[in-house]
């Protein structure tokens, strides 16, 4: 038998800066990489293989028939799921996955050992850093609109999570507390 590592699951609404502070923790420690997701989402310049794969309403469809997709979800129109060789990774060390959907993270709760940490923001700072993503204006949108909306399920699946953090205008302090989480939780840094 070989050990699956948990994942380390990193949530809260679009713009908080989730994919900022897990860079600044994954540059320090090389054992780190991200657990891929999948998404029919189009690709945003700043968004990068490492983190999802990309694909069209019909290769998900197809990949899903097919089960390689496990746990799908779905958030502002576009489908989303945790392809089935990203939990194969595991084996090889420890993976941080970026989330906003309050059921999946539940479901991989219930399923590993996970480690949850919420990133929370002031809403004008949420706001204001989504005004400034090369989106489409509709994406835009609906992020925006979306970000209340996941502040206030939060209070109502606060239990899921170990941890939070607020990444609001001291970015370095938020990047330092998520790393004390990786060395406290999942793995010391060297």
């Amino acid at each position: 038998f070989f050990k699956l590592h948990p994942p380390l699951v990193v949530v809260g609404p679009s713009g908080v800066g989730k994919n900022t502070l897990v860079d600044a923790v994954i540059e320090t420690n090389p054992k780190l990489k991200y657990f891929r997701k999948i998404t029919t989402r189009n690709q945003r310049p700043d968004d990068r293989e490492t983190e999802a794969r990309f694909v069209t309403e019909e290769e998900y469809d197809r990949l899903r028939s097919h089960h390689r997709i496990a746990l799908p979800y779905e958030i502002r129109g576009c489908n989303y799921g945790l392809p089935i060789d990203s939990f194969a990774d595991l084996k090889d060390g420890p993976r941080m996955v970026c989330l906003g959907d309050f059921q999946l993270i539940q479901s991989l709760h219930d399923a590993f050992d996970t480690t949850t940490v919420y990133v929370t923001a002031p809403l004008e700072i949420i706001i204001q850093r989504l005004e400034r993503r090369e989106d489409t204006p509709e994406q835009r949108r609906k992020s925006i609109e979306a970000v209340p909306v996941h502040l206030t399920d939060y209070e109502r699946f606060k239990t899921l999570f170990d941890y939070e953090i607020t990444n609001g205008v001291d970015l370095k302090a938020a990047q330092e507390k998520l790393l004390d989480i990786v060395k406290e939780e999942i793995c010391p840094i060297d």
